[in-house]
């Protein structure tokens, strides 16, 4: 409801939730999120404590609003394989840890800084 005002959201172990997100500005999106998080399980499904949605259902909803028409393109960095979907009008990009649990990766801190570097209003 604020992508006017949001150039860019980074999550890490978490999804989206909201039944309706209509965002009405391209949104830059950086997600990390480990493949064994059962927490927040990346397929989706029972939680700790909820039952959540697919992270690829958040994914694909930024992917249509950022009207991504390119390929996506696939980066491996050790144990963590990265998503790039091409030819948007804002990065949409999905990082997966294998076999990472429901944690906050070492890495996320300095890629969610440089990726809003990268966007701004």
């Amino acid at each position: 409801n604020m992508s006017t005002d949001i150039a860019a959201i980074t999550g890490v172990s978490a999804t989206m939730t909201a039944a309706e997100c209509q965002p009405t500005m391209p949104g830059a999106v950086l997600h990390i999120h480990g493949s064994a998080d059962t927490n927040v399980p990346l397929a989706g499904g029972q939680g700790a404590s909820y039952v959540y949605p697919p992270v690829q259902q958040a994914i694909d909803l930024w992917r249509a609003n950022n009207s991504c028409s390119a390929p996506p393109v696939q980066q491996q960095f050790g144990l963590t394989s990265c998503t790039i979907y091409g030819g948007c009008s804002s990065d949409v990009n999905l990082c997966v840890i294998q076999d990472g649990e429901h944690a906050w990766p070492a890495f996320a801190a300095q890629s969610g800084w440089n990726f809003f570097q990268r966007h701004s209003k």
